[in-house]
């Protein structure tokens, strides 16, 4: 079992793959890494974990924005011209529950000196502000207010 702590590491490509799983035959994109510091404590590590990124309606514009951003993919067809192989990275990794048990999962991949620095989880106070500020939009996209709101930014999102 791998043996790695919540925090940031720096990591390098083993291997990726594409495949399909399960009944629904979902496409994703796997990648094998060999993790070799944890960029929290400096300390070295000799750990290999597994990563999936799905390629569903959801999720495959968040997985090729990190396809060009760390990688440096510039190319046009994913399955022919994309190698991440021997490139290295950075992996946020935090320990998710399954059947009972804890194990560490990538919860991000980043290029190097990526990734958000001091980030931390909104207080109760802020989301009630939020709430106060936004009504049920939080909670609800399709009631978000009309505007100017996230036009002429280049956020993904």
């Amino acid at each position: 079992m791998v043996d790695l702590p919540n925090g940031t590491f720096l990591a390098r490509v083993v291997r990726h793959s594409f495949i399909s799983v399960g009944e629904n035959k979902t496409p994703s994109l796997n990648f094998q890494f060999k993790v070799v510091k944890n960029l929290d404590t400096g300390e070295p590590v000799d750990e290999t974990i597994y990563s999936a990124q799905w390629l569903t309606d959801k999720c495959y514009q968040r997985t090729f924005e990190m396809l060009t951003k760390v990688f440096g993919w510039e190319g046009t067809d994913v399955f022919t011209d994309f190698n991440a192989d021997g490139k290295e990275c950075q992996l946020v990794i935090e320990a998710e529950e399954y059947n009972g048990t804890m194990y560490p999962k990538v919860k991000w991949i980043n290029a190097i000196g990526g990734g958000r620095k001091n980030a931390q989880a909104l207080q109760k106070e802020e989301m009630e502000e939020l709430r106060r500020m936004f009504g049920v939009a939080v909670n609800k996209p399709d009631r978000i207010p009309k505007g100017n709101i996230g036009k002429n930014d280049d956020l993904p999102f």
